[in-house]
């Protein structure tokens, strides 16, 4: 039973070694695994961040644009009870120009008539006192 156990001790250590080398392998394997998974986890809570900050920023325009739509919708409704007004202002204007035109025309000949009736009377008078004048 005294064999040599060189070969048999080579044997071992050379399939120790080979195993050795295979956990390194699939513990380096394993290790870049945990750090891509790191980086990735990394890369996306960044990412998130971003996103949750962009959405912010969305958000806040998108309130200034409805503040903003808001105003311009308030401005046009002014503009059109403005307008409304204005054309109310003109259609009084244009009533009290025809009423001013007819009542200087009405006005004018009564006036002409009151003048003419006022003459009559001082022509008769003039003429009355005449009569008795020479009477």
């Amino acid at each position: 039973m005294l064999l040599d156990t060189e070969p048999a001790r080579r044997l071992a250590a050379a399939q120790a070694a080979a195993v050795a080398a295979l956990c390194l392998a699939f513990g380096s394997l394993l290790f870049l695994a945990a750090e891509r998974r790191r980086a990735l986890a990394s890369a996306n809570a960044r990412l998130e961040d971003r996103v949750a900050e962009r959405t912010r920023a969305l958000r806040d325009t998108n309130a200034k644009l409805l503040a903003e739509a808001a105003e311009r919708e308030e401005a046009q409704a002014a503009l059109r009870r403005a307008q409304d007004e204005l054309v109310q202002a003109g259609k009084l204007s244009a009533l009290g120009q025809m009423s001013a035109g007819i009542s200087h025309e009405l006005n004018q000949p009564l006036m002409a008539i009151r003048s003419f009736a006022e003459n009559g009377v001082q022509f008769m008078n003039r003429g009355t006192r005449r009569a008795r004048q020479r009477i």
